[in-house]
């Protein structure tokens, strides 16, 4: 047992043996210092709701004080330690989308919103095995409308509200509008803009031209609802957007109805906007898109700090057009967004589900399907061309369902993408990312109509510095409708990779992952570089396959890889505590927790089997896809889970 110093208490401050903890039964100080910067999303001063945008990365220097959490020794703190956050919020409640729960987060580098006004107190704790967590805090004012500095309006369809009852501000102005649009225009955009503009939860408003008619200071700081539920508008006819964005705008809580192809929220192209959120949004019918650029939406455009969280947009009705961009975004949350492209798997052009461009970024909790034609159900672009050296993103705990197309996951480069003929990409590619705890599954049934060359990997990576952990992959339904010769795998295929300078190991890791296939399509690796003899430094150890059609199996194809141990690779017993679900058959029916392991040792079992550190402080594995801490005996399980470990290595 090598976890001790890893259980919850030891990362208390125990008053035994006098102040401070200090006596003989105080735990040892932890050699990690923990720290991070956090950033209002809307400003400075941030009224409810308000996203929270928290980053343990700092430079990437090893140098105290500037928001980076340093553990000495440790080269890549920020891909080899477990990082979990509580944002002490007493009114979070529920789950997100991928089924995690809401108000704790993990990864280095998170968010949240709080939906009430007051001051929060948000803990950072990061750990690895054999020492205590260290831990950091901060708090967070969160203000209230009742002290907005310029006008505060609430509209309602039909019955004028009162100011000081049913969720209506004290110092309100109350209003009965039901033209969303003469609503926007006659109140919130009086007197120079930059007000609050609330419409009553509940009542249904009718739209045709939406904020788009604000431009500069007459736009409103805050548009969303008051009282119980979320305000209602509908479109008739086809309309640009319900939103076109500005600096500082604050939007949430309306179900947005296209009763005509229209898309939900969108940028003004090449505006440079700062300080923008969109919170608790719904949106149903002839979505072209739910969050998009209204046209050349992947160059000039610059954010500084953006949130999307609870955005939910399902597509019921064909109409073109990205499901989400937002391009060149600094600090960035893409959290608990539940968007289904299902309506429009084919025909001109469908696109993706998530295109992002993002710098310092959370794409976390979501669960995203339904992408179109050859596109990633997510695919995350990083342009070095713009980006500093020090940026970094963490794609973590999502739930990723895939119809079509070569691949679910997508690190690319930004101006090719991934695409497969990119002539660009030996100089921009994606770095310091972390792939962790996401479960991807084939949705519905995998149709190969639209790409027929037919499914490749799960993730694919053009880039460097790239960790894939603890991900579950469910791949049934692929059969054997998968891109014939190399460049397949069952975790991650790694295709060019050439970032300065040319000495870098690009250090692609894929460790701890599970992978169920029931196609027969023989001879896939785990894992395949396929960036030629100068690409180095990769690692494919600790997975765990379960593929009892398609023998023989191989741990790695390419070359360039460091190391490649403690891979299981089962074909004639299932490594699996109990038999998967039939996933296809009801809509990704498989969960992660399916993928809990046999308890015993043995051939093809995972106890035991896995990671084994060997001093190595370039990759670890510090905890299961659950936060369970790794390992329990003398080496890690192979796969997503550890069998018979401490529920929890943190303090939660």
């Amino acid at each position: 047992m090598r976890r001790a110093a890893l259980a919850g208490a030891a990362l208390l401050l125990l008053a035994a043996g006098g102040a401070g903890g200090q006596g003989a039964d105080a735990p040892p100080a932890s050699p990690i210092r923990a720290d991070f910067t956090l950033t209002k999303i809307g400003g400075a001063k941030c009224w409810a709701p308000c996203a929270v945008h928290v980053d343990a990365v700092g430079n990437l220097d090893g140098v105290a004080g500037d928001g980076e959490t340093i553990d000495p020794g440790w080269e890549r703190v920020l891909h080899t330690h477990d990082f979990r956050w509580d944002f002490g919020d007493p009114h979070a409640h529920g789950t997100w989308p991928s089924g995690h729960p809401i108000g704790v987060a993990r990864g280095a580098i998170a968010g949240h919103v709080y939906e009430k006004p007051g001051t929060y107190t948000v803990e950072l704790c990061a750990g690895r095995p054999g020492v205590p967590y260290g831990c950091a805090t901060q708090t967070v004012a969160v203000e209230r409308i009742e002290d907005f500095p310029r006008d505060v309006f609430c509209i309602a369809a039909s019955a004028k509200p009162v100011p000081g009852r049913d969720g209506c501000p004290a110092n309100a102005q109350a209003a009965v509008q039901p033209d969303f649009d003469a609503a926007l225009i006659g109140l919130c955009g009086m007197k120079g803009g930059k007000n609050a503009c609330l419409f009553r939860g509940g009542d249904r408003f009718e739209a045709s031209l939406a904020l788009q008619a604000f431009n500069g200071d007459a736009r409103p700081a805050l548009v969303g609802s008051y009282g119980e539920g979320r305000a209602i508008v509908r479109t008739a006819g086809e309309i640009g957007a319900f939103f076109v964005l500005g600096s500082g705008l604050t939007v949430f809580g309306f179900d947005l109805e296209c009763g005509a192809p229209c898309h939900l929220v969108t940028r003004p192209v090449g505006a440079a906007l700062e300080n923008v959120t969109v919170y608790d949004v719904r949106g149903s019918g002839a979505i072209g898109g739910a969050f998009d650029t209204v046209a050349g939406g992947e160059t000039g455009n610059a954010s500084s700090n953006c949130a999307v969280v609870k955005l939910t947009a399902h597509k019921t009705a064909p109409a073109k057009g990205t499901q989400f961009t937002f391009p060149y975004c600094d600090r960035a949350l893409f959290v608990g967004n539940d968007l289904d492209n299902a309506g429009h798997l084919h025909g001109p052009n469908p696109e993706f589900t998530v295109r992002a461009y993002f710098r310092r970024y959370a794409v976390s909790y979501n669960h995203l399907r339904g992408a179109g034609q050859c596109r990633q159900a997510l695919e995350l672009r990083v342009d070095l061309t713009r980006a500093r050296p020090h940026d970094f993103g963490v794609v973590g705990w999502n739930r990723v369902g895939q119809r079509v197309g070569r691949n679910m996951i997508g690190v690319c480069n930004s101006q090719d993408g991934c695409n497969h003929s990119s002539p660009n990409q030996e100089t921009k590619d994606a770095r310091h990312v972390v792939v962790e705890g996401n479960h991807l599954y084939v949705d519905g049934g995998y149709d190969r109509a639209g790409c027929g060359a037919g499914f490749e990997a799960p993730v694919l990576v053009n880039g460097a510095d790239v960790t894939v952990r603890n991900n579950t992959i469910d791949l049934q339904g692929i059969g054997e409708q998968v891109f014939p010769g190399t460049g397949r795998a069952l975790v991650v295929t790694t295709r060019r990779i050439e970032v300065p300078p040319a000495t870098l190991d690009d250090r692609v890791h894929a460790l701890g992952n599970s992978v169920y296939y029931d196609g027969a399509a023989p001879g896939w690796p785990v894992c395949h570089n396929g960036g030629g003899a100068g690409s180095t430094g990769h690692v494919c150890e600790g997975n765990l396959v379960y593929a009892p059609h398609a023998a023989p199996l191989s741990a790695t194809s390419g070359g360039g890889f460091e190391r490649a141990g403690g891979n299981v690779l089962a074909t004639a017993r299932s490594p699996f505590a109990k038999p998967l679900p039939r996933g296809p058959a009801d809509d990704g029916a498989t969960r992660p927790e399916d993928f809990a392991i046999r308890p015993e040792r043995g051939a093809e079992a995972a106890r035991d089997a896995g990671f084994e550190p060997d001093g190595a402080r370039s990759f670890a594995l510090p905890v299961d896809a659950a936060g369970a801490c790794r390992p329990e005996g003398a080496r890690a399980d192979a796969g997503a889970f550890e069998a018979g470990a401490t529920p929890d290595c943190g303090r939660r």
